[in-house]
């Protein structure tokens, strides 16, 4: 469905049928309220809601395009957190991972019966980035430079090898992705909200 600006977006979800949270939530008089605001980092409503509105099929159908988005489309995106995760409000609890120094990380499982291997997922953590529906290329870049510059400083079994998606292979690439280490490109609702821009 091609449309971009916000009143083919607006007009796109509220004239068709979706199951959305976003269509559930996006009311007119919400729409009105937040289509004129934009956060510092110059994310819009059209960023938010853009996803949802070209693939009606979405479950939920908003991306946040950077960590002001939570505070600035608070009126849509808080009912649409409450409503996914079941519950009556938005509640954050603060970041707080203690002193790293202090801490004693035991085996969980000492005689290696259960845990055979683990991954952790980390997304959207550069501070002064937005997140990937607005990010451009020069930026991605810079996190790219940034990633790179903090991995090499690791040493022993924390030391590994960095894969750049510009000078892999498509056959190194398809064994990434087959081992679960690579996310798969073929999610239109996260390619219209810009989740693969950048990916060559």
């Amino acid at each position: 469905m091609e449309c971009n600006d916000l009143e083919d977006l607006w007009r796109s979800i509220s004239t068709h049928t979706s199951n959305s949270l976003l269509k559930k939530h996006l009311s007119e008089e919400k729409y009105i309220h937040l289509k004129k605001r934009s956060t510092k980092y110059g994310t819009t409503l059209a960023d938010v809601i853009r996803s949802g509105c070209k693939n009606l099929d979405s479950k939920v159908g908003v991306y946040a395009c950077d960590p002001e988005s939570y505070k600035v489309f608070k009126d849509l995106l808080d009912p649409i957190i409450c409503d996914y995760h079941r519950v009556k409000e938005v509640n954050h609890p603060k970041c707080d991972y203690g002193d790293m120094a202090k801490l004693n990380f035991r085996k969980l499982d000492e005689a290696e019966n259960y845990i055979i291997s683990t991954r952790v997922r980390i997304g959207r953590c550069h501070k002064g980035f937005p997140f990937p529906p607005i990010l451009t290329n020069v930026q991605r870049k810079e996190m790219e430079e940034i990633i790179v510059k903090a991995l090499n400083t690791l040493e022993g079994d924390l030391k590994g090898a960095y894969h750049s998606l510009k000078s892999m292979s498509r056959n190194e690439y398809q064994q990434l992705v087959d081992d679960h280490i690579m996310f798969r490109d073929d999610n239109h609702t996260l390619r219209d909200a810009g989740g693969y821009d950048g990916w060559q």
